[in-house]
């Protein structure tokens, strides 16, 4: 309100100096020229910000400008009085948020250099959501939707065209991690799929496990909409996961993770027996000193690289175990009141019906699917059997036929009941 009431004072104040008698004052045209273009950049951005139609006219305008003419300035400043509104406060998605979240977005696109500039003041709009959600306080949602969409699609966008390269100083790797922080803890909002696979997409290794066992608690929320992302996101990731494929099952991953740890063990060792003996011809061989400082490296390098295969597999077998705590939680939605709860689930059950080797235990939860094929919703018995047809007759060459006729087989001796009706 202080803000608003400071813009409108300003803007008095202009009008009543356009209206004086100043001409005499310019000793130049050049500084009229200015301020005349000072003042219409003033009033092009405050008629950009009403909750009108002529504010989306104007945004195409200044995407105009920023893509034909390279004209930053009146960019910056709408960003900025954007920055410094109060959203929270109109508690409402109104056509000005909207506009206002499509004008981000595009200049995001146009120049992501713009919003880097000014991260502090785009993360501010999220600041107050930020801390609602780190609490843990997941019902008292005020901020605008489209303005926290706009700030999270920004931030995708800045990472993925600016802070992706390998050769990123210390301040830019800072500034990544950073908001890879804040959409690790913000995916949860009301997002489409899009946003989910580009957030999936800039992750970095290290961060998956802890950004799925992040999700894992966002399955207990109480708002629907809260608990339809966190399974959109946890399918995807198992699909897009970097650890295993479908055909892959436990067994080799622990073989792999003993052979991984035997060999580091041995490695271990035999650098520490190494590293003593070039220790002892070190005194008696200065010359070598520089000969030997490169095998060490070698040494190390061999070392670092078994830790990373001991670390991979250990992740791939936490990730394993991750998702057959997801697959229970999920399973728990069927008995949700909340049609999009049940119809997310089956989605999700139909997406990963090849990773039956990866998950046994979601056979039993397909069995317990089928088993809602007479609800009193025409909707859900739909969707069962599309997913009936989709699972057992519409095959792909993933899925052996051999295999096929076995589960067909335990359909039928386990669900008689089920098929008789």
């Amino acid at each position: 309100m202080e803000t608003k009431l400071r813009i409108d004072k300003c803007l008095k104040d202009l009008y009543d100096i356009l209206r004086s008698h100043i001409k005499p004052l310019w000793n130049s045209s050049i500084i009229d020229e200015q301020f005349i273009n000072s003042e219409a950049s003033i009033q092009f951005i405050q008629a950009a910000k009403p909750y009108d139609s002529n504010s989306s006219l104007l945004i195409t305008v200044l995407n105009s400008l920023l893509t034909n003419y390279q004209d930053t300035s009146l960019s910056i400043e709408l960003l900025k009085e954007i920055c410094f509104t109060n959203f929270i406060a109109t508690q409402a998605d109104n056509a000005a948020a909207k506009t206002m979240r499509t004008f981000i977005i595009d200049m995001t696109r146009l120049d992501p250099h713009i919003i880097r500039t000014y991260i502090d003041q785009t993360t501010d709009l999220l600041t107050s959501e930020y801390i609602k959600i780190v609490s843990a306080n997941f019902d008292s949602v005020l901020s605008s939707y489209h303005i926290r969409v706009a700030a999270l699609t920004a931030f995708c966008s800045v990472i993925e065209k600016l802070l992706l390269s390998d050769d990123l100083d210390d301040g830019q790797r800072k500034m990544r991690d950073n908001l890879l922080q804040i959409l690790r803890v913000c995916f949860y909002l009301f997002l489409n799929k899009i946003f989910i696979l580009n957030f999936i997409r800039n992750m970095y290794l290290i961060q998956y496990i802890e950004t799925f066992e992040l999700d894992l608690y966002r399955l207990r929320v109480s708002t629907c909409a809260v608990r339809k992302d966190a399974v959109t996101l946890i399918m995807h990731m198992l699909l897009n996961n970097p650890y295993f494929v479908i055909d892959s099952t436990r067994a080799p991953f622990e073989e792999r993770q003993t052979d991984a740890e035997t060999k580091l063990d041995e490695l271990c060792t035999e650098l520490e027996k190494l590293n003593k003996n070039n220790h002892e011809e070190k005194k008696i061989e200065k010359e070598k000193l520089q000969f030997d400082d490169d095998d060490d490296d070698e040494d190390k390098s061999i070392n670092d690289e078994n830790e990373i295969k001991v670390n991979n597999n250990q992740d791939g077998l936490r990730f394993m175990d991750l998702i057959e705590q997801a697959n229970r939680h999920v399973v728990y939605l069927f008995n949700s009141f909340t049609l999009t709860d049940c119809k997310q689930v089956v989605d999700f059950f139909v997406n990963l019906r090849h990773y039956r080797l990866v998950l046994p235990n979601i056979e039993q939860s397909l069995r317990l699917m089928f088993s809602l094929i007479w609800p009193l919703d025409k909707s859900i018995c739909k969707a069962i059997t599309q997913t009936l047809v989709k699972i057992y007759f519409d095959v792909t060459p993933i899925v052996l036929p051999l295999y096929v006729k076995f589960n067909l087989s335990n359909l039928y001796l386990n669900e008689k009941n089920y098929l008789n009706r």
